[in-house]
Protein backbone atom coordinates (compact mmCIF):
# COMPACT_ATOMS: atom_id res chain seq x y z
CA UNK A 1 0.00 0.00 0.00
CA UNK A 2 1.44 3.37 -1.02
CA UNK A 3 0.93 6.28 1.34
CA UNK A 4 1.12 10.01 0.65
CA UNK A 5 2.00 12.48 3.41
CA UNK A 6 1.16 16.20 3.63
CA UNK A 7 2.44 18.78 6.10
CA UNK A 8 1.92 22.56 6.02
CA UNK A 9 0.48 22.33 2.51
CA UNK A 10 3.46 20.36 1.13
CA UNK A 11 2.77 16.85 -0.20
CA UNK A 12 5.31 14.02 -0.34
CA UNK A 13 5.19 10.40 -1.45
CA UNK A 14 4.21 7.83 -2.28
CA UNK A 15 5.86 5.85 0.53
CA UNK A 16 5.76 2.09 0.87
CA UNK A 17 4.41 0.46 4.01
CA UNK A 18 7.84 -0.33 5.43
CA UNK A 19 8.93 3.28 4.82
CA UNK A 20 5.93 4.59 6.77
CA UNK A 21 6.72 2.23 9.63
CA UNK A 22 10.29 3.53 9.76
CA UNK A 23 9.08 7.15 9.54
CA UNK A 24 6.83 6.56 12.56
CA UNK A 25 9.65 4.96 14.52
CA UNK A 26 12.10 7.75 13.67
CA UNK A 27 9.50 10.49 14.31
CA UNK A 28 9.74 11.76 10.75
CA UNK A 29 5.98 11.21 10.45
CA UNK A 30 4.11 13.29 13.04
CA UNK A 31 0.76 12.46 14.53
CA UNK A 32 -0.60 15.76 13.20
CA UNK A 33 0.50 15.14 9.60
CA UNK A 34 -2.12 14.36 6.98
CA UNK A 35 -1.95 11.01 5.19
CA UNK A 36 -3.79 9.34 2.32
CA UNK A 37 -3.75 5.90 0.73
CA UNK A 38 -6.01 4.18 -1.76
CA UNK A 39 -8.44 2.86 0.86
CA UNK A 40 -9.09 6.31 2.38
CA UNK A 41 -11.81 8.56 0.91
CA UNK A 42 -9.95 11.74 1.94
CA UNK A 43 -6.85 13.04 3.69
CA UNK A 44 -6.82 12.16 7.38
CA UNK A 45 -4.75 12.92 10.45
CA UNK A 46 -1.95 10.37 10.77
CA UNK A 47 -2.88 9.54 14.37
CA UNK A 48 -6.34 8.41 13.20
CA UNK A 49 -4.84 6.02 10.62
CA UNK A 50 -1.75 4.63 12.35
CA UNK A 51 -1.18 3.69 15.98
CA UNK A 52 1.81 5.70 17.18
CA UNK A 53 1.87 4.00 20.59
CA UNK A 54 2.03 0.42 19.35
CA UNK A 55 3.83 -1.43 16.55
CA UNK A 56 2.54 0.41 13.45
CA UNK A 57 2.74 -2.49 10.98
CA UNK A 58 -0.81 -3.87 11.34
CA UNK A 59 -2.75 -0.88 9.89
CA UNK A 60 -0.58 -1.01 6.77
CA UNK A 61 -1.03 -4.68 5.93
CA UNK A 62 -2.93 -4.94 2.66
CA UNK A 63 -2.60 -6.40 -0.78
CA UNK A 64 -0.38 -4.11 -2.82
CA UNK A 65 -2.28 -2.61 -5.72
CA UNK A 66 -1.46 0.03 -8.25
CA UNK A 67 -1.94 3.33 -6.41
CA UNK A 68 -4.34 5.95 -7.68
CA UNK A 69 -3.59 9.64 -7.39
CA UNK A 70 -4.35 11.24 -4.02
CA UNK A 71 -7.09 13.87 -3.81
CA UNK A 72 -5.96 17.49 -4.06
CA UNK A 73 -4.51 18.85 -0.85
CA UNK A 74 -3.65 22.27 0.46
CA UNK A 75 -2.97 23.36 4.00
CA UNK A 76 -5.89 25.80 3.93
CA UNK A 77 -8.45 23.23 2.75
CA UNK A 78 -7.66 20.49 5.25
CA UNK A 79 -10.59 19.66 7.53
CA UNK A 80 -10.21 20.88 11.09
CA UNK A 81 -9.08 18.60 13.87
CA UNK A 82 -11.78 17.69 16.36
CA UNK A 83 -11.41 19.54 19.66
CA UNK A 84 -10.66 17.37 22.68
CA UNK A 85 -13.54 16.93 25.07
CA UNK A 86 -13.53 18.79 28.37
CA UNK A 87 -13.77 15.48 30.24
CA UNK A 88 -10.75 14.08 28.41
CA UNK A 89 -8.71 17.18 29.18
CA UNK A 90 -9.64 17.00 32.86
CA UNK A 91 -8.85 13.29 32.92
CA UNK A 92 -5.42 13.95 31.42
CA UNK A 93 -4.67 16.50 34.16
CA UNK A 94 -5.77 14.03 36.85
CA UNK A 95 -3.61 11.25 35.39
CA UNK A 96 -0.59 13.58 35.25
CA UNK A 97 -1.22 14.40 38.90
CA UNK A 98 -1.31 10.70 39.77
CA UNK A 99 1.98 10.16 37.96
CA UNK A 100 3.50 13.07 39.90
CA UNK A 101 2.34 11.56 43.20
CA UNK A 102 3.80 8.17 42.31
CA UNK A 103 7.14 9.69 41.28
CA UNK A 104 7.25 11.78 44.45
CA UNK A 105 6.55 8.76 46.66
CA UNK A 106 10.21 7.63 47.17
CA UNK A 107 11.24 11.08 48.41
CA UNK A 108 8.22 11.37 50.68
CA UNK A 109 8.71 7.90 52.15
CA UNK A 110 12.43 8.54 52.70
CA UNK A 111 11.65 11.82 54.45
CA UNK A 112 9.12 10.15 56.77
CA UNK A 113 11.42 7.20 57.47
CA UNK A 114 14.37 9.40 58.39
CA UNK A 115 12.18 11.64 60.52
CA UNK A 116 10.67 8.85 62.60
CA UNK A 117 13.66 6.49 62.71
CA UNK A 118 16.59 8.81 63.27
CA UNK A 119 14.87 12.07 64.06
CA UNK A 120 16.44 13.99 61.17
CA UNK A 121 17.77 13.78 57.64
CA UNK A 122 14.90 15.67 56.06
CA UNK A 123 17.36 17.33 53.70
CA UNK A 124 18.15 14.01 52.01
CA UNK A 125 14.49 13.15 51.58
CA UNK A 126 13.70 16.56 50.15
CA UNK A 127 16.65 16.25 47.76
CA UNK A 128 15.43 12.86 46.50
CA UNK A 129 11.91 14.26 46.16
CA UNK A 130 13.18 17.23 44.13
CA UNK A 131 15.28 15.04 41.84
CA UNK A 132 12.37 12.67 41.17
CA UNK A 133 9.98 15.51 40.32
CA UNK A 134 12.60 17.25 38.19
CA UNK A 135 13.17 14.07 36.17
CA UNK A 136 9.42 13.72 35.62
CA UNK A 137 9.12 17.38 34.60
CA UNK A 138 11.96 17.04 32.09
CA UNK A 139 10.45 13.88 30.62
CA UNK A 140 7.02 15.49 30.35
CA UNK A 141 8.60 18.53 28.67
CA UNK A 142 10.35 16.21 26.21
CA UNK A 143 7.05 14.49 25.35
CA UNK A 144 5.29 17.82 24.95
CA UNK A 145 8.00 19.15 22.65
CA UNK A 146 8.11 16.01 20.52
CA UNK A 147 4.50 14.81 20.48
CA UNK A 148 2.39 17.57 22.04
CA UNK A 149 1.42 15.13 24.79
CA UNK A 150 2.07 14.46 28.44
CA UNK A 151 1.65 10.98 29.89
CA UNK A 152 -1.91 11.88 30.86
CA UNK A 153 -2.71 13.18 27.39
CA UNK A 154 -1.39 9.92 25.93
CA UNK A 155 -3.78 7.95 28.12
CA UNK A 156 -6.77 10.03 26.97
CA UNK A 157 -5.51 10.30 23.38
CA UNK A 158 -5.46 14.08 23.11
CA UNK A 159 -2.64 16.35 22.01
CA UNK A 160 -1.57 19.99 21.85
CA UNK A 161 -1.23 21.53 18.39
CA UNK A 162 -0.79 25.05 17.05
CA UNK A 163 -4.10 26.86 16.65
CA UNK A 164 -3.38 28.14 13.15
CA UNK A 165 -1.59 25.32 11.30
CA UNK A 166 -2.56 22.42 13.59
CA UNK A 167 1.06 21.29 13.55
CA UNK A 168 3.47 20.33 16.31
CA UNK A 169 3.51 23.09 18.93
CA UNK A 170 7.14 22.41 19.86
CA UNK A 171 9.08 23.37 22.98
CA UNK A 172 8.48 27.13 22.90
CA UNK A 173 4.69 26.99 22.66
CA UNK A 174 3.92 23.71 24.44
CA UNK A 175 6.35 24.19 27.33
CA UNK A 176 7.74 27.72 27.68
CA UNK A 177 4.61 29.72 26.85
CA UNK A 178 1.94 27.25 27.90
CA UNK A 179 3.50 26.14 31.18
CA UNK A 180 6.44 28.27 32.32
CA UNK A 181 4.99 31.70 31.51
CA UNK A 182 1.58 30.74 32.88
CA UNK A 183 3.16 29.38 36.09
CA UNK A 184 4.96 32.70 36.58
CA UNK A 185 1.69 34.60 36.14
CA UNK A 186 -0.07 32.30 38.61
CA UNK A 187 2.67 32.92 41.20
CA UNK A 188 1.74 36.61 41.48
CA UNK A 189 0.09 37.17 44.90
CA UNK A 190 -3.72 37.46 44.77
CA UNK A 191 -3.83 38.29 41.06
CA UNK A 192 -2.23 34.94 40.25
CA UNK A 193 -5.02 33.04 41.98
CA UNK A 194 -7.66 34.99 40.09
CA UNK A 195 -5.80 34.39 36.85
CA UNK A 196 -5.65 30.63 37.55
CA UNK A 197 -9.42 30.48 38.18
CA UNK A 198 -10.29 32.45 35.04
CA UNK A 199 -7.87 30.30 33.05
CA UNK A 200 -9.78 27.18 34.06
CA UNK A 201 -13.18 28.74 33.31
CA UNK A 202 -12.11 29.59 29.77
CA UNK A 203 -12.48 25.87 28.97
CA UNK A 204 -16.21 26.57 28.63
CA UNK A 205 -15.61 28.80 25.61
CA UNK A 206 -16.88 27.42 22.32
CA UNK A 207 -13.32 26.80 21.08
CA UNK A 208 -12.35 25.31 24.50
CA UNK A 209 -9.12 27.34 24.53
CA UNK A 210 -8.02 28.36 28.00
CA UNK A 211 -5.94 31.49 28.60
CA UNK A 212 -2.76 29.43 28.48
CA UNK A 213 -3.84 28.24 25.00
CA UNK A 214 -4.41 31.83 23.88
CA UNK A 215 -1.01 32.91 25.22
CA UNK A 216 0.78 30.04 23.47
CA UNK A 217 -1.33 30.03 20.31
CA UNK A 218 -2.35 26.40 20.83
CA UNK A 219 -5.41 24.21 21.16
CA UNK A 220 -6.02 20.67 22.40
CA UNK A 221 -7.42 18.18 19.92
CA UNK A 222 -8.54 14.55 19.87
CA UNK A 223 -6.41 11.92 18.12
CA UNK A 224 -9.30 9.99 16.59
CA UNK A 225 -9.71 11.93 13.37
CA UNK A 226 -11.03 15.12 11.88
CA UNK A 227 -14.40 16.81 11.72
Amino acid sequence: MDVYVARNGKQEGPFAADQIVEMIRSRKLLQTDLVWHQELPEWRQASSVFDFLEEPVAPLQATRTKPSSPPPHSGSSAPALRLAGRGARLGAVVVDGVFACLVAMPGLLLTLALTFLVGGGNGLGIFVLAVCLLCLALYQAFLLSRDGQTLGKRVFRVMIVTADTEGNAGFVKAVLLRIVVVALLQSIPVAGGIFALVDILFIFREDRRCIHDLIAGTKVVAMDGRM
